[in-house]
């Protein structure tokens, strides 16, 4: 079963859509922890989950003499123990006229990455920025006086640039590497407090994570995903949603997160999205049409979705991914709350119903052979009675399959007589 990180890390490459099935990805690994957890998640999960081929590349700076040489073998070590091609390269850095060591290192390291790139066949190129170094780059960029553009922070991907931990924390990926009895390389250049990034690492982030939350690194990324699209886009997109809905019939008030649901919506292949005051919009091909829905908005009324592949935004902001597939051998189960299960499709009608637990509710937990209340079921599993009305399930043909977050019903559960996968992703 994927740990925590892993369902993470491949939640945040179907999100941002960094590759397909089949790509090259050329992986950039300079021997520190961020980068040997990239290798390690795609070696043992990526690669297999989305049959993509992988390469590693490692620049040797020569900034730091025999540790920079000792980083290499490091790297070309572990590329061998795991039978994996490493293009790795020796350079010395020249600064161009005003170039800082921290712009010329850049500056190569990046030509190295496109050439490797090159000769490899990459069609993309991961780096392990991670969620700390988002919170850095923000804070550093504002410190500069820097405009929306800059807030911005790093982008997820810039082809062919893809950036997979983006979401992923420095802890988190250290205690990975931990758990799984990996050592990495530590560059001693990265505490030198007379560079500013290294200031703002050690100093200013501690100091905001300990006055006002350790919280203020999500915080930051969040900031950088929010002022990723433009108030001119915006502006533009809203309009056309406007126009769409008007056109439709729809008299409701558009709420910004109506609007949030139909642009994220539109970037999909398909599904639908509750809009409130009785519509729904539909993607289907390259159009979104609004459509009647028999739906309330009361919060504790039920939501009803077909159960066909695509994207589909519930009215109080939960994004639900239905996707298909075949079984295969050797499937890795995600964790009971991960928000993520998999389903024997056979078992499935035309509709999924979503909507709060209520009283009288039966399912059959995984492992148990016969029904149980759901309220006993709470009860067991230690749910504070405030919180039970507040747990969504999940039906189809009025029985619950799955108690969001916690358990899925025994009766739905995949067999090795499976033949094809229902899944379904969701994310607040």
């Amino acid at each position: 079963m994927p740990s925590k990180i892993e369902q993470n890390v491949i939640a945040f490459i179907r999100k941002e859509n960094l590759f397909k099935r089949g790509d090259s990805v050329l992986l950039a690994v300079s021997g520190g922890a961020d980068s040997t957890a990239l290798l390690l998640l795609f070696n043992n999960f990526i690669v297999p989950l989305f049959k993509i081929k992988i390469a590693v590349a490692h620049l040797n700076h020569s900034l730091r003499g025999r540790e920079s040489d000792a980083d290499q073998r490091f790297v070309e070590k572990l590329c061998q123990d795991l039978s994996i091609e490493c293009i790795s390269e020796k350079q010395q850095i020249l600064r161009a006229n005003g170039e800082s060591g921290e712009e010329a290192a850049r500056r190569v390291r990046y030509a190295f990455l496109n050439k490797a790139s090159e000769k490899w066949g990459a069609t993309k190129i991961a780096t392990a920025h991670h969620l700390d170094d988002q919170a850095e780059t923000v804070l550093f960029r504002i410190m500069g006086g820097t405009g929306l553009k800059g807030l911005s922070g790093i982008a997820p991907q810039n082809s062919p640039y893809i950036r997979p931990l983006l979401e992923i924390s420095r802890k988190a990926i250290e205690e990975y590497l931990e758990n799984n009895g990996q050592k990495w390389r530590n560059d001693k250049s990265n505490n030198d407090l007379s560079i500013p990034r290294n200031r703002i690492r050690h100093k200013l982030l501690p100091f905001l994570k300990t006055e006002f939350g350790a919280h203020i690194p999500e915080v930051l990324a969040r900031l950088a995903d929010n002022s990723r699209t433009s108030p001119g886009r915006l502006s533009a997109a809203k309009k056309v949603v406007d126009a769409l809905c008007r056109g439709q019939g729809f008299a409701g008030e558009i709420t910004k997160k109506s609007y949030d649901a139909l642009l994220k919506l539109a970037a999909s292949s398909s599904g639908e999205t509750a809009l409130g005051s009785g519509y729904k919009a539909i993607k289907k091909g390259l159009g979104i049409s609004l459509s009647k829905t028999e739906n309330t908005d009361s919060e504790n009324s039920s939501y009803f979705i077909k159960c066909t592949p695509g994207l589909y935004i519930l009215p109080d902001g939960l994004s639900l991914r239905i996707r298909k597939e075949k079984n295969r051998p050797g499937l890795v189960m995600p964790s009971a709350d991960s928000g993520t299960a998999y389903f024997d499709a056979r078992n499935f009608k035309d509709t999924i119903e979503i909507r709060a637990a209520i009283e009288g509710d039966r399912f059959t937990p995984l492992g148990s052979s016969g029904t149980k209340k759901l309220s006993d079921f709470f009860i067991d599993s230690k749910v504070p009675k405030y919180k039970r009305a507040q747990k969504r399930v999940f039906l189809t043909e009025n029985t619950v399959f799955w108690v969001y977050g916690m358990r899925i019903s025994d009766k739905f559960k995949i067999s090795e007589k499976t033949e094809n996968l229902l899944i379904l992703e969701t994310a607040i």
